[in-house]
Protein backbone atom coordinates (compact mmCIF):
# COMPACT_ATOMS: atom_id res chain seq x y z
CA UNK A 1 0.00 0.00 0.00
CA UNK A 2 1.16 3.31 -0.59
CA UNK A 3 0.97 5.65 2.46
CA UNK A 4 1.11 9.44 2.66
CA UNK A 5 1.92 10.29 6.50
CA UNK A 6 0.58 13.41 8.53
CA UNK A 7 2.03 14.05 11.49
CA UNK A 8 0.26 11.72 14.09
CA UNK A 9 0.43 7.55 14.02
CA UNK A 10 -0.96 5.61 11.47
CA UNK A 11 -2.50 1.79 12.06
CA UNK A 12 -3.75 -1.19 9.63
CA UNK A 13 -5.26 -4.10 11.51
CA UNK A 14 -4.69 -6.98 9.48
CA UNK A 15 -6.53 -10.98 9.46
CA UNK A 16 -9.40 -9.30 11.33
CA UNK A 17 -12.37 -11.48 12.79
CA UNK A 18 -14.70 -8.86 13.33
CA UNK A 19 -13.73 -5.45 11.69
CA UNK A 20 -17.17 -3.71 12.87
CA UNK A 21 -15.47 -3.74 16.55
CA UNK A 22 -12.66 -1.25 17.84
CA UNK A 23 -10.48 -3.09 18.33
CA UNK A 24 -11.68 -5.51 15.02
CA UNK A 25 -12.16 -8.64 17.14
CA UNK A 26 -9.18 -11.04 17.11
CA UNK A 27 -6.45 -9.46 15.26
CA UNK A 28 -3.11 -7.65 14.78
CA UNK A 29 -2.30 -4.13 14.71
CA UNK A 30 0.79 -2.65 13.37
CA UNK A 31 1.32 1.24 14.09
CA UNK A 32 3.40 3.40 12.01
CA UNK A 33 4.57 6.40 14.18
CA UNK A 34 6.20 9.16 13.15
CA UNK A 35 6.38 10.62 16.30
CA UNK A 36 8.37 8.17 17.96
CA UNK A 37 9.94 7.01 14.25
CA UNK A 38 8.70 3.30 15.00
CA UNK A 39 6.76 1.04 13.91
CA UNK A 40 4.95 -1.19 16.64
CA UNK A 41 2.95 -4.43 16.63
CA UNK A 42 0.18 -5.03 18.11
CA UNK A 43 -2.27 -8.01 19.29
CA UNK A 44 -5.80 -8.30 19.68
CA UNK A 45 -7.71 -10.76 21.70
CA UNK A 46 -12.04 -10.79 21.98
CA UNK A 47 -11.31 -7.03 20.84
CA UNK A 48 -8.99 -6.43 23.92
CA UNK A 49 -5.24 -5.13 22.94
CA UNK A 50 -2.93 -4.91 24.97
CA UNK A 51 0.68 -3.14 25.16
CA UNK A 52 3.06 -3.36 22.26
CA UNK A 53 4.38 -6.95 21.67
CA UNK A 54 7.21 -5.73 19.96
CA UNK A 55 8.81 -2.34 18.62
CA UNK A 56 11.56 -1.61 15.85
CA UNK A 57 12.91 1.80 14.68
CA UNK A 58 11.78 3.26 11.55
CA UNK A 59 12.20 6.50 9.82
CA UNK A 60 8.56 7.79 9.00
CA UNK A 61 8.95 11.70 7.97
CA UNK A 62 5.06 13.69 8.08
CA UNK A 63 4.00 13.98 4.86
CA UNK A 64 5.59 11.97 2.88
CA UNK A 65 4.77 8.79 0.91
CA UNK A 66 5.71 5.61 2.08
CA UNK A 67 5.61 1.79 0.16
CA UNK A 68 4.38 -0.10 2.95
CA UNK A 69 4.27 -3.96 2.60
CA UNK A 70 3.17 -6.50 5.57
CA UNK A 71 3.07 -10.18 5.13
CA UNK A 72 1.21 -12.59 7.75
CA UNK A 73 1.36 -16.31 8.17
CA UNK A 74 -1.46 -17.70 9.83
CA UNK A 75 0.50 -20.89 10.07
CA UNK A 76 3.31 -19.35 11.79
CA UNK A 77 1.99 -16.59 13.21
CA UNK A 78 5.23 -14.18 11.08
CA UNK A 79 4.41 -10.94 10.05
CA UNK A 80 6.72 -9.11 8.25
CA UNK A 81 6.99 -5.21 7.04
CA UNK A 82 8.85 -3.35 4.58
CA UNK A 83 8.91 0.31 3.52
CA UNK A 84 9.94 1.39 0.15
CA UNK A 85 10.99 -2.47 -0.33
CA UNK A 86 13.19 -2.58 2.37
CA UNK A 87 12.60 -4.79 5.16
CA UNK A 88 12.28 -3.38 8.38
CA UNK A 89 10.72 -5.27 10.89
CA UNK A 90 8.99 -8.80 12.18
CA UNK A 91 7.40 -10.51 15.07
CA UNK A 92 5.87 -13.55 15.33
CA UNK A 93 3.39 -14.28 17.15
CA UNK A 94 4.60 -17.55 19.85
CA UNK A 95 0.73 -18.69 21.04
CA UNK A 96 -2.38 -19.59 19.09
CA UNK A 97 -1.78 -17.17 15.49
CA UNK A 98 -5.32 -15.43 14.30
CA UNK A 99 -6.18 -18.05 11.41
CA UNK A 100 -9.82 -17.10 10.80
CA UNK A 101 -9.59 -13.49 10.29
CA UNK A 102 -10.93 -12.59 6.72
CA UNK A 103 -10.45 -8.80 6.78
CA UNK A 104 -8.53 -5.89 7.01
CA UNK A 105 -8.82 -1.97 8.49
CA UNK A 106 -7.42 0.89 9.09
CA UNK A 107 -6.54 3.02 12.32
CA UNK A 108 -6.46 6.90 12.14
CA UNK A 109 -5.31 7.87 15.51
CA UNK A 110 -6.45 11.39 15.59
CA UNK A 111 -4.27 11.56 12.44
CA UNK A 112 -5.25 12.23 8.57
CA UNK A 113 -3.51 10.04 6.24
CA UNK A 114 -4.11 9.27 2.61
CA UNK A 115 -3.78 5.85 0.70
CA UNK A 116 -3.48 5.65 -2.95
CA UNK A 117 -2.64 2.12 -3.85
CA UNK A 118 -4.14 -0.89 -1.59
CA UNK A 119 -3.71 -4.41 -2.65
CA UNK A 120 -4.36 -7.80 -0.97
CA UNK A 121 -2.40 -10.28 -1.76
CA UNK A 122 -2.05 -14.39 -0.80
CA UNK A 123 0.69 -16.87 -0.89
CA UNK A 124 0.23 -19.37 -3.36
CA UNK A 125 2.22 -22.22 -4.81
CA UNK A 126 4.22 -22.35 -8.15
CA UNK A 127 1.00 -23.44 -9.84
CA UNK A 128 -2.40 -22.48 -9.24
CA UNK A 129 -5.88 -23.09 -10.42
CA UNK A 130 -8.22 -19.53 -10.79
CA UNK A 131 -11.48 -20.09 -9.91
CA UNK A 132 -13.80 -18.29 -12.53
CA UNK A 133 -17.79 -17.71 -12.07
CA UNK A 134 -20.37 -16.03 -10.70
CA UNK A 135 -20.29 -17.68 -6.64
CA UNK A 136 -18.41 -15.74 -4.03
CA UNK A 137 -16.26 -18.79 -3.90
CA UNK A 138 -14.34 -18.08 -7.24
CA UNK A 139 -11.21 -15.79 -7.78
CA UNK A 140 -12.66 -13.62 -10.18
CA UNK A 141 -16.69 -13.50 -9.83
CA UNK A 142 -17.46 -11.19 -13.08
CA UNK A 143 -17.07 -11.53 -16.98
CA UNK A 144 -15.54 -8.60 -19.46
CA UNK A 145 -17.75 -5.65 -19.84
CA UNK A 146 -16.82 -5.36 -23.23
CA UNK A 147 -14.47 -7.24 -25.81
CA UNK A 148 -11.63 -5.25 -24.95
CA UNK A 149 -11.86 -4.60 -21.17
CA UNK A 150 -10.47 -7.12 -19.26
CA UNK A 151 -12.50 -8.84 -16.45
CA UNK A 152 -9.68 -8.71 -13.79
CA UNK A 153 -5.77 -8.94 -13.41
CA UNK A 154 -3.51 -11.26 -11.61
CA UNK A 155 -0.56 -9.35 -9.96
CA UNK A 156 2.01 -11.72 -8.75
CA UNK A 157 5.29 -10.54 -5.77
CA UNK A 158 8.01 -12.67 -4.78
CA UNK A 159 10.18 -12.62 -1.99
CA UNK A 160 13.75 -14.34 -1.57
CA UNK A 161 15.17 -16.36 1.96
CA UNK A 162 17.01 -12.40 2.79
CA UNK A 163 13.55 -10.82 2.73
CA UNK A 164 14.14 -9.26 -0.85
CA UNK A 165 10.96 -8.33 -2.60
CA UNK A 166 10.71 -8.54 -6.31
CA UNK A 167 8.66 -6.02 -8.56
CA UNK A 168 4.94 -6.43 -9.10
CA UNK A 169 4.24 -8.31 -12.62
CA UNK A 170 0.70 -8.29 -13.63
CA UNK A 171 -1.36 -10.04 -16.35
CA UNK A 172 -5.10 -9.43 -17.21
CA UNK A 173 -7.52 -11.81 -18.13
CA UNK A 174 -10.30 -12.05 -20.30
CA UNK A 175 -13.73 -13.98 -19.11
CA UNK A 176 -17.03 -14.74 -20.58
CA UNK A 177 -18.59 -17.95 -19.97
CA UNK A 178 -21.85 -16.80 -21.61
CA UNK A 179 -22.44 -18.18 -24.89
CA UNK A 180 -23.75 -15.43 -28.01
CA UNK A 181 -27.01 -13.94 -29.19
CA UNK A 182 -27.99 -16.35 -32.36
CA UNK A 183 -28.32 -14.03 -35.34
CA UNK A 184 -31.67 -13.24 -35.77
CA UNK A 185 -32.68 -13.96 -39.51
CA UNK A 186 -31.21 -16.53 -42.06
CA UNK A 187 -32.50 -15.79 -45.74
CA UNK A 188 -31.94 -18.12 -48.44
CA UNK A 189 -30.71 -16.53 -51.59
CA UNK A 190 -28.29 -13.37 -51.79
CA UNK A 191 -30.12 -10.62 -50.29
CA UNK A 192 -33.99 -11.24 -49.41
CA UNK A 193 -35.36 -14.46 -49.08
CA UNK A 194 -36.19 -16.73 -51.62
CA UNK A 195 -38.51 -19.48 -51.60
CA UNK A 196 -37.47 -21.27 -54.75
CA UNK A 197 -34.18 -22.22 -56.66
CA UNK A 198 -32.73 -22.99 -60.00
CA UNK A 199 -29.62 -23.60 -59.69
CA UNK A 200 -28.98 -27.39 -58.82
CA UNK A 201 -25.47 -27.14 -57.23
CA UNK A 202 -25.39 -24.27 -55.62
CA UNK A 203 -27.42 -22.65 -52.20
CA UNK A 204 -26.84 -18.88 -50.97
CA UNK A 205 -27.17 -18.01 -47.84
CA UNK A 206 -27.43 -14.22 -45.74
CA UNK A 207 -28.07 -13.42 -41.96
CA UNK A 208 -27.98 -11.05 -39.81
CA UNK A 209 -25.31 -10.61 -37.14
CA UNK A 210 -25.11 -12.74 -33.49
CA UNK A 211 -23.86 -10.65 -30.87
CA UNK A 212 -21.51 -10.96 -27.80
CA UNK A 213 -21.23 -8.57 -24.81
CA UNK A 214 -17.92 -10.18 -23.38
CA UNK A 215 -15.71 -11.37 -26.10
CA UNK A 216 -17.26 -10.42 -29.31
CA UNK A 217 -17.77 -12.64 -32.19
CA UNK A 218 -15.03 -15.00 -33.25
CA UNK A 219 -16.14 -16.80 -36.46
CA UNK A 220 -19.84 -18.03 -37.87
CA UNK A 221 -20.65 -21.41 -39.54
CA UNK A 222 -23.47 -22.87 -41.43
CA UNK A 223 -24.87 -26.37 -42.34
CA UNK A 224 -27.73 -27.54 -44.88
CA UNK A 225 -29.63 -30.31 -44.61
CA UNK A 226 -32.96 -31.85 -46.03
CA UNK A 227 -35.34 -31.23 -42.83
CA UNK A 228 -34.73 -27.86 -39.92
CA UNK A 229 -31.65 -28.32 -37.72
CA UNK A 230 -30.09 -31.36 -40.22
CA UNK A 231 -26.50 -31.15 -41.63
CA UNK A 232 -27.05 -34.34 -43.88
CA UNK A 233 -26.21 -32.11 -46.48
CA UNK A 234 -23.17 -29.88 -45.76
CA UNK A 235 -21.73 -29.99 -42.21
CA UNK A 236 -20.60 -27.57 -40.06
CA UNK A 237 -18.36 -24.81 -42.52
CA UNK A 238 -16.36 -22.34 -40.68
CA UNK A 239 -17.60 -19.14 -42.59
CA UNK A 240 -15.18 -16.79 -41.12
CA UNK A 241 -16.73 -13.44 -40.12
CA UNK A 242 -18.43 -13.17 -43.36
CA UNK A 243 -22.19 -12.86 -42.91
CA UNK A 244 -22.99 -13.84 -46.35
CA UNK A 245 -21.83 -17.14 -48.41
CA UNK A 246 -22.56 -19.64 -51.51
CA UNK A 247 -22.11 -22.92 -51.39
CA UNK A 248 -21.18 -24.56 -54.50
CA UNK A 249 -20.55 -28.00 -55.97
CA UNK A 250 -24.11 -29.63 -54.36
CA UNK A 251 -26.26 -31.77 -56.15
CA UNK A 252 -29.75 -30.78 -55.59
CA UNK A 253 -32.79 -33.00 -55.62
CA UNK A 254 -35.54 -31.48 -57.77
CA UNK A 255 -38.69 -30.80 -55.55
CA UNK A 256 -36.49 -30.89 -52.52
CA UNK A 257 -36.85 -28.54 -50.00
CA UNK A 258 -33.39 -27.59 -48.29
CA UNK A 259 -32.92 -26.16 -44.86
CA UNK A 260 -29.87 -23.39 -43.59
CA UNK A 261 -28.69 -23.32 -40.20
CA UNK A 262 -26.12 -20.57 -38.73
CA UNK A 263 -24.14 -20.66 -35.37
CA UNK A 264 -21.75 -17.98 -33.99
CA UNK A 265 -18.64 -18.89 -31.80
CA UNK A 266 -17.31 -16.04 -29.43
CA UNK A 267 -13.97 -15.08 -28.48
CA UNK A 268 -13.96 -17.69 -25.35
CA UNK A 269 -14.74 -20.09 -27.46
CA UNK A 270 -18.46 -20.83 -26.67
CA UNK A 271 -21.11 -21.88 -29.28
CA UNK A 272 -24.46 -20.10 -29.56
CA UNK A 273 -27.74 -21.04 -30.57
CA UNK A 274 -28.12 -21.95 -33.84
CA UNK A 275 -30.59 -20.62 -36.18
CA UNK A 276 -32.57 -21.91 -39.12
CA UNK A 277 -33.91 -20.59 -42.57
CA UNK A 278 -37.45 -21.51 -43.75
CA UNK A 279 -36.42 -23.26 -46.24
CA UNK A 280 -35.68 -22.92 -49.89
CA UNK A 281 -37.19 -25.61 -52.56
CA UNK A 282 -35.07 -26.52 -55.41
CA UNK A 283 -37.20 -26.80 -58.99
CA UNK A 284 -35.73 -28.53 -62.10
CA UNK A 285 -36.65 -26.93 -65.13
CA UNK A 286 -38.59 -29.44 -67.96
CA UNK A 287 -37.29 -29.72 -71.60
CA UNK A 288 -33.88 -29.18 -70.87
CA UNK A 289 -31.44 -32.00 -69.88
CA UNK A 290 -30.12 -31.94 -66.27
CA UNK A 291 -26.48 -30.90 -66.86
CA UNK A 292 -27.45 -27.94 -68.96
CA UNK A 293 -26.12 -24.44 -68.35
CA UNK A 294 -30.15 -23.28 -68.10
CA UNK A 295 -30.34 -25.44 -65.22
CA UNK A 296 -27.98 -23.49 -63.23
CA UNK A 297 -29.46 -20.48 -62.37
CA UNK A 298 -31.95 -18.64 -60.23
CA UNK A 299 -34.05 -15.40 -60.27
CA UNK A 300 -34.07 -13.43 -56.77
CA UNK A 301 -36.13 -11.65 -55.20
CA UNK A 302 -38.76 -12.93 -56.64
CA UNK A 303 -41.47 -11.53 -55.75
CA UNK A 304 -39.85 -7.84 -55.72
CA UNK A 305 -40.44 -4.65 -55.97
CA UNK A 306 -37.20 -2.72 -57.18
CA UNK A 307 -34.69 -4.75 -58.95
CA UNK A 308 -34.54 -8.47 -59.57
CA UNK A 309 -31.18 -10.41 -60.43
CA UNK A 310 -30.53 -13.27 -62.58
CA UNK A 311 -27.83 -15.46 -61.46
CA UNK A 312 -26.20 -18.26 -63.80
CA UNK A 313 -23.59 -20.61 -63.01
CA UNK A 314 -21.58 -21.57 -66.67
CA UNK A 315 -18.10 -23.53 -67.08
CA UNK A 316 -17.48 -21.67 -70.37
CA UNK A 317 -17.90 -18.05 -72.24
CA UNK A 318 -20.91 -18.24 -74.10
CA UNK A 319 -23.82 -15.76 -75.18
CA UNK A 320 -27.39 -16.10 -73.75
CA UNK A 321 -30.09 -14.28 -75.28
CA UNK A 322 -32.41 -12.90 -72.20
CA UNK A 323 -36.61 -11.66 -73.16
CA UNK A 324 -38.77 -9.70 -71.05
CA UNK A 325 -42.29 -10.41 -71.83
CA UNK A 326 -45.95 -9.43 -69.75
CA UNK A 327 -48.48 -11.55 -69.77
CA UNK A 328 -49.85 -10.57 -73.20
CA UNK A 329 -46.63 -12.03 -74.73
CA UNK A 330 -45.68 -8.25 -75.86
CA UNK A 331 -42.07 -7.58 -75.21
CA UNK A 332 -40.06 -4.91 -72.81
CA UNK A 333 -36.53 -5.92 -73.14
CA UNK A 334 -34.25 -7.88 -75.15
CA UNK A 335 -30.28 -8.10 -75.06
CA UNK A 336 -27.66 -10.74 -75.34
CA UNK A 337 -25.58 -11.31 -72.44
CA UNK A 338 -21.69 -12.87 -72.67
CA UNK A 339 -21.05 -15.10 -69.85
CA UNK A 340 -17.68 -15.43 -68.12
CA UNK A 341 -17.17 -19.32 -66.47
CA UNK A 342 -18.45 -19.26 -63.35
CA UNK A 343 -21.48 -16.53 -61.67
CA UNK A 344 -22.82 -14.26 -64.23
CA UNK A 345 -25.62 -12.33 -63.03
CA UNK A 346 -27.93 -9.90 -64.92
CA UNK A 347 -30.09 -7.07 -63.28
CA UNK A 348 -33.68 -6.28 -64.41
CA UNK A 349 -34.28 -2.61 -63.35
CA UNK A 350 -38.44 -2.44 -62.23
CA UNK A 351 -38.31 1.44 -62.10
CA UNK A 352 -36.26 1.54 -64.83
CA UNK A 353 -38.41 -0.28 -66.98
CA UNK A 354 -42.11 1.39 -65.24
CA UNK A 355 -43.53 -2.32 -64.63
CA UNK A 356 -46.65 -1.87 -62.99
CA UNK A 357 -47.21 -4.93 -60.40
CA UNK A 358 -48.05 -8.27 -62.30
CA UNK A 359 -46.86 -11.47 -63.68
CA UNK A 360 -44.00 -11.04 -66.79
CA UNK A 361 -41.80 -14.19 -67.92
CA UNK A 362 -38.54 -14.15 -68.21
CA UNK A 363 -37.31 -16.40 -71.45
CA UNK A 364 -33.63 -17.14 -71.64
CA UNK A 365 -32.11 -18.86 -74.59
CA UNK A 366 -29.01 -20.49 -75.03
CA UNK A 367 -27.52 -23.02 -77.48
CA UNK A 368 -31.30 -23.50 -79.17
CA UNK A 369 -32.55 -24.73 -75.90
CA UNK A 370 -35.11 -22.04 -74.12
CA UNK A 371 -36.36 -21.76 -70.70
CA UNK A 372 -39.25 -19.32 -68.86
CA UNK A 373 -39.36 -18.39 -65.55
CA UNK A 374 -42.28 -16.39 -64.06
CA UNK A 375 -41.33 -13.10 -62.32
CA UNK A 376 -44.15 -11.69 -60.19
CA UNK A 377 -43.56 -7.93 -59.71
CA UNK A 378 -45.30 -6.42 -56.09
Amino acid sequence: MRLLHKAYPTAIYIACDNPSQTQRGNSYMIWLRPDQSSVEFYKSVANTIGLPTYSANCTIAAGTTYDYKISYDRITGEIKVWQNNVFIASWTDPSSPHAAGTAVSFRTGNSTFKVDDFKIFRSRAASNTVLVGASNSNDLRNENPAPTTPAGKISSITKDNADNLSGVVSNTLNVDWTKPFASTLIKDGTSNDIDTTYAGTQLDLNYTAAKDTNSGIATYYYAIGTTAGSQNVVTWTNNSLNLSATKTGLSLVNNQKYFIMVKAINGAGLAGDSTVSDGVIYLMPTGIPQNHVLNQLSIYPNPTSEKATISIISSANESITYRLVDVQGKLIEEKTVTLTSGISTLDINIDQLQLSKGIYFIKLLLAGKETTRKLIVE
